[in-house]
């Protein structure tokens, strides 16, 4: 036994002069803070580090509890958190995996052997040809981390799930602004609906009015029939605009968990208007975005997986060991005269196996430069969102200030187009043709004002999330 601690000593020291260190993975390229246009840096002042999507700090409490609902009640949300517990589990089930392995075991084994075979057995005296062999005992294995392939593999179980952790980041994002998005639809869907009903009910007051001009013989059926076709006409719009309101309510029950049946909610009376978006134009702009940081983690899984393949072409070098009692009496079980010992040291080297592991190395290197240009190409994709949400942005708001005062002018003209009538000045065709195109900028105002505050939701998730991750 004593010459078995010089053999494991040995493997030691016979490597330890041979330890090779994988070369560190190489930066990768993010935008500059002069790459980004004049219409972002516009549309979005710098000079907040701390910045957060409006939806996590609105002062509207129904918006508030709305997202809060989908953090606690969305299915797919909870999916993802049950993936990165999983991801969780087999990081510890892997690092467990890299450490000294140790089993213990006991058995009886009752055992006859012939008298006439190979062995003649029978004739040896006071030998008994039927036995129990009482044994336990425990063995041992511990792998050798001289290249640091167990390094390794830790740096890899720890981007594994450090990938699982930021798709739950994505993914609560990405639903908190859906969520936002439906309940900005829903509103928006509900006040096209009462700018509709303000709509027809002056139309409705003008047909009135005609009607009692024409019983007093004021005005013709030519006159009843036009104002009761331009009444007509928006009555018809009632129904598409109750549908966006339905649609738009059951995307919202479905993002928070509920059904839409029982999905009821004391939505406010108008938008809600979120103060000035902000943040700082670096590189940071981008590593804000799951995507992009999914991207990198991706790269950064890539090449510790590559340095394993490149790993598997060295050697293997393993100490093990192992013991216990074995003995035919029982009573002799704890005698130390029954300890059987063994240790010893193992090389595994594959030293030919058809290419096999250099063809893996290679798939893997090529992997790395997917990984690598899918990293730069979902940089140049982040980019673009998030220059084209912040132009959309911009332009929204000015089309915004435009139609504001487009519907403040057709508002006077239809006010005074009804006192030309009145004083018998004015036609009834002017009275509709302005009424009608009061009701059309009205409702072109509803419309860009709802764009608008999309146009802010899709910026905000363009330009990511800002905060911890879910531990």
């Amino acid at each position: 036994m004593k010459q078995l601690f010089p053999i494991a000593l040995s493997a030691v020291l016979i490597t330890a002069c041979t330890t090779w260190q994988p070369e560190p993975a190489p930066a990768l390229e993010t935008a500059k803070a002069d790459a980004w246009t004049d219409a972002l840096k516009e549309a979005v002042p710098a000079g907040d580090e701390r910045r957060q999507p409006f939806w996590r700090r609105s002062e509207d409490d129904t918006l508030m509890a709305l997202i809060g609902r989908v953090e606690t009640a969305n299915p797919d949300l909870e999916e993802v958190r049950a993936r990165l517990a999983e991801a969780r589990a087999i990081e510890r089930a892997d690092r467990a995996g890299l450490g000294p392995r140790v089993e213990t075991d006991a058995q009886v084994t009752a055992q006859r052997q012939s008298e006439t075979g190979q062995i003649p057995v029978g004739r040896i005296p006071g030998y008994e040809t039927e036995q129990v062999l009482y044994e336990a005992g425990f063995d041992a294995s511990w792998e050798l981390d001289l290249f640091g392939r167990k390094d390794t593999q830790r740096a890899l179980s720890a981007a594994r799930t450090a990938l699982a952790e930021e798709r739950l980041s994505g993914a609560r994002f990405s639903l908190e602004a859906e969520a936002a998005r439906a309940y900005v639809d829903t509103i928006a869907a509900r006040l096209t609906l009462e700018a509709l009903t303000r709509a027809a009910a002056r139309q409705n007051d003008i047909f009135e009015g005609v009607a009692v001009r024409r019983a007093h013989g004021e005005a013709s059926d030519f006159d009843v029939e036009r104002v009761s076709g331009q009444l007509a006409e928006y009555e018809a719009r009632f129904a598409p605009a109750e549908q966006d309101l339905a649609i738009a309510r059951y995307r919202l029950a479905r993002l928070t968990g509920q059904v839409p049946s029982a999905f009821d909610a004391d939505l406010p009376e108008e938008l809600p208007a979120p103060d000035p978006v902000r943040l700082d134009f670096s590189s940071d702009v981008l590593r804000q975005r799951s995507d992009v940081r999914e991207a990198e983690l991706a790269y950064v899984r890539a090449a510790r997986e590559s340095e394993l393949a490149e790993l598997d072409l060295y050697p293997r070098f393993t100490l093990f060991g192992g013991g216990g009692p074995s003995t035919t009496e029982l009573s002799d079980f704890l005698d130390p005269a029954s300890l059987a010992l063994n240790l010893g040291a193992m090389v595994d080297w594959t030293l030919y196996d058809g290419g096999r592991r250099e063809a893996q190395a290679d798939a893997a290197e090529a992997r790395l430069i997917q990984a690598q240009a899918r990293y730069r190409s979902t940089v140049l994709s982040a980019m673009e969102e998030i220059e084209a949400a912040a132009v959309r942005y911009l332009k929204t708001g000015e089309q915004l200030e435009k139609r504001e005062t487009v519907t403040a002018s057709r508002a006077r003209i239809a006010e005074m187009a009804g006192k030309r009538l009145e004083g018998g000045t004015g036609t009834l065709i002017e009275v509709l043709e302005t009424e009608r195109d009061l009701a059309e900028a009205e409702l072109s105002e509803a419309r860009v004002r709802a764009a608008l505050l999309t146009a802010r939701i899709a910026l905000e998730k363009a330009l990511g999330p800002h905060g911890a991750v879910e531990r």
